[in-house]
C-alpha cells in the first residue's frame, strides 16, 4: 500500500505518491468523510486496511488494458 511514515513522499518508481495516515486524515475532514476505497490491480487476498481503517484498498480486475 502506499504509505509513508508521515505527509508525502514521491514513489521509488516514480510513478506516484506514498502518503501518511495524517494526510489521509486531513483529506477525510476537509472533505466531512469518513473513509477513503481506493482500487489498485496488485492487492493480494483482495482487499487491505491502512491508516487506522480509514483507508480501504481493494483489488480492481486487471482486463488486460491499459488506460492512460
Amino acid at each position: 500500500i502506499l504509505c509513508a511514515p508521515a505527509g508525502r513522499e514521491t514513489s521509488d518508481r516514480g510513478a506516484g505518491v506514498h502518503f501518511g495516515a495524517d494526510v489521509t486524515q486531513r483529506f477525510l475532514h476537509d472533505n466531512h468523510l469518513e473513509l477513503v476505497i481506493r482500487s489498485h490491480e496488485v492487492m493480494d487476498g483482495g482487499f487491505e486496511w491502512a491508516h487506522n481503517k480509514q483507508l480501504l484498498t481493494v483489488r480492481s480486475p486487471n482486463t488486460g488494458t491499459h488506460h492512460s
